[in-house]
């Protein structure tokens, strides 16, 4: 494969991953950081799983990226009257077609 498509998929993958994680904690402030945290190491897990050193990056900046974006989108919902179980259903299927995007060429930039 080609170098573009391992970091694309990297960064797909790391995203769909932040933000299925975002989904899941980041109902306060706090849960953010954490989903941003771990986002990042799983992100960066994956990538170095899928390649090298541009890879493990893409990764891991997909997956603070993610967790960081999509937790400013729960913050907003909590704040104006959604359920977290709601916001995490919605953010965790969003996060699943974040990941199944990642997978098509040139779609995972």
């Amino acid at each position: 494969m080609d170098p573009w498509y391992t970091i694309g998929l990297s960064l797909g993958l790391g995203l769909g991953i932040g933000v299925v994680l975002a989904g899941l904690l980041a109902a306060n402030r706090l849960g953010v950081g954490v989903a941003a945290v771990v986002g990042a190491a799983i992100g960066a897990v994956v990538g170095l799983g899928i390649g090298e050193t541009a890879e493990t990056v893409a990764g891991g900046v997909g997956g603070l990226v993610g967790a960081l974006a999509a937790g400013a989108v729960v913050q907003g919902a909590m704040r104006r009257g959604a359920t977290r179980l709601g916001v995490a259903a919605y953010l965790g299927a969003a996060g699943v077609l974040v990941l199944l995007l990642a997978f098509v060429p040139v779609v995972g930039y």
